[in-house]
């Protein structure tokens, strides 16, 4: 919500302003950017139930199934229901090709189960677990950070700022006086960048680490300058 609020806060500013009418030919413009670097607190993947026959309805009996096993045996490790998607279903002919040419043999029905945990160590625990329980593949594993709602809030202020100082910067240099601020535009993006540790503290930590996520702002303001 503060997220929304600091952006539903520029919006006004710039109504506001441009209300005034400043003058467009006596501002000053600069961009601003702020980061909050982050270690991801959990990840994302999809299980993938697959199986073929000549009916759907006897298909996917069998794989619902195997659905409620695998989502079974993730609430019992410690994924929390509201994480887990069971739902989607896909159903297509399946082909195979012979001496006569491209013949339909049946279908192939997939059921897919999206589960975001927020226990990175365990992830090999869950998958091997799902894959006793008759899933077939894994697909779309990422690391993520559960709640980045207020790292970006922080990111804004920051980037708010710099663009301030620049401004600030620039007036001083020109000897003008900084005026109010009459437009604000704000865009945004997560960009994952990778961390790096000393060799002694590496020795100590599992071979593979999670590594960093910034979390950034970039803002575009416009100052006038006073008369």
């Amino acid at each position: 919500m503060k997220k929304f609020s600091l952006i539903g806060l520029i919006l006004c500013v710039f109504v506001s302003a441009n209300a005034f009418g400043a003058d467009p030919d006596r501002t000053i413009n600069v961009s601003g950017s702020g980061a909050v670097s982050l270690v991801p607190t959990g990840y994302k993947v999809t299980l993938v139930l697959e199986g073929k026959g000549n009916e759907i309805a006897e298909i996917n009996s069998k794989l619902e199934q195997q659905r409620a096993s695998v989502v079974g045996f993730l609430l019992e490790s410690g994924v929390v229901e509201r994480h887990i998607q069971s739902m989607q279903l896909s159903v297509q002919p399946n082909y195979e090709h012979s001496p006569q040419g491209r013949q339909q043999k049946g279908f192939i029905v997939r059921r897919e189960i999206q589960l975001t945990h927020n226990h990175i160590n365990h992830y090999d625990a869950i998958i091997d677990g799902a894959l006793k329980r008759g899933v077939n593949s894994i697909s779309g594993f990422s690391l993520i950070v559960m709640d980045d709602n207020q790292a970006y809030t922080r990111a804004l202020k920051l980037a708010l700022s710099n663009a301030r100082s620049k401004a600030e910067l620039v007036a001083q240099e020109f000897n003008v006086d900084l005026g109010e601020v009459v437009a604000i535009s704000e865009t945004s993006g997560n960009m994952p960048v990778p961390i790096m540790r000393s060799e002694t503290f590496a020795r100590e930590m599992p071979v593979s680490l999670p590594g960093e996520r910034s979390v950034s702002a970039h803002v575009n303001v416009s100052f006038a300058i006073n008369q």
